[in-house]
């Protein structure tokens, strides 16, 4: 006879499985609707720690999925919760991210180790005075790297959270933290357990590496649900239509005597770096940067769907207006 899960486990069970079918008793799904992804993003999630160790009270929720014409539907608890296995399954048979693996590299910090500290202070101090924080207000530098803007922002009086998916970054990051700045190694796409943040800051490009579209807007609920009521988020990202026009093929650099043989060129949807060289050890290493060519239009439907919205775009470190044609940046600033 199998064991009888935990009460409230169950309870927990039924919260998710009719919220569920109440979002999307009216979506028919199919694989071309982001809101098909970010729905069984936020379900697998969920299901990850609700459903594990239920026996026989599961398997009523677990019956096959609705079909009409040929496409699941979100009508019933069944379909919802078969989806979610389903998607757990799939999950688990995925290549490492190029992220995870060239983040936490030695060498990823190498290349990059001559990123302008003073540039990145400048900016801060910009979006300061353009913004107006509350002195000690709380902050969220999301994607913080080692910390660059995260101390900056500190060192001018707030209370800074740096949050970054590179146990590497935030090994390195600690060495500066106090009381009032903090890091944690935490993946924008799972819910945020700090805040809540009157600021969260997106800073130099840190977004549109996911492989599926729906992980950007899960990422972006995610923030939105750690903004205190008015607060506001900035993202920093590319301005891609320039950056594709001006995308330099080949490039090498040396740096500690390593040569970094720098490649980019579009695929489908992503800019990509591929970065190969040898180590002093004679070994041969090759790895990958995937930024997604984002445009105003698509960031726009992306802010929709995490309830978003957009207060105003601007188009440098120095914040002038933004220009599709022209602007180096593309930084949008939003509103709850």
């Amino acid at each position: 006879m199998r064991a009888k899960p935990p009460a409230q486990t169950c309870d927990c069970l039924d919260s998710l499985v009719n919220h569920l079918s109440n979002v999307g008793q009216e979506i028919i799904i199919n694989k071309k609707n982001i809101l098909f992804f970010t729905l069984f993003r936020s379900a697998v999630y969920l299901a990850l720690h609700t459903l594990a160790g239920l026996s026989s009270r599961a398997e009523t929720y677990c019956t096959p999925p609705l079909r009409r014409r040929g496409r699941l539907v979100l009508g019933s608890r069944g379909g919802v919760v078969s989806l979610c296995f389903y998607l757990m399954s799939q999950a688990f048979a995925l290549e490492p991210e190029w992220f995870s693996t060239w983040f936490d590299s030695p060498y990823y910090h190498l290349l990059y180790r001559n990123r302008n500290y003073t540039e990145a202070g400048a900016f801060v101090d910009a979006l300061l005075a353009h913004l107006h924080p509350k002195s000690g207000a709380p902050l969220l530098d999301l994607a913080c790297g080692k910390g660059r803007h995260s101390r900056q922002l500190n060192e001018r009086g707030y209370e800074v959270t740096g949050l970054d998916l590179s146990a590497e970054s935030i090994t390195a990051a600690q060495q500066f933290a106090h009381e009032h700045l903090h890091f944690h190694v935490h993946d924008m796409r799972d819910p945020l357990p700090y805040g809540p943040f009157d600021f969260i800051f997106n800073l130099f490009t840190s977004f549109g590496y996911f492989q599926h579209e729906s992980e950007n807007v899960v990422a972006l609920r995610n923030a939105k649900a750690a903004l205190r009521p008015g607060g506001k988020m900035v993202i920093d990202f590319l301005n891609t239509k320039r950056t594709v026009r001006e995308l330099v093929a080949h490039e090498d650099k040396t740096v500690a005597g390593i040569i970094f043989h720098l490649h980019r060129y579009l695929d489908r949807d992503f800019i990509v770096k591929e970065i190969n060289f040898q180590a002093p050890d004679g070994e041969y290493h090759r790895y990958q940067e995937r930024v997604r060519t984002l445009n105003r239009e698509r960031f726009e439907k992306y802010f929709y769907l995490a309830g978003l919205r957009v207060a105003e775009v601007l188009g440098d470190y120095h914040l002038a207006p933004y220009d599709e044609e022209a602007s180096p940046r593309m930084i949008f600033i939003l509103e709850t």
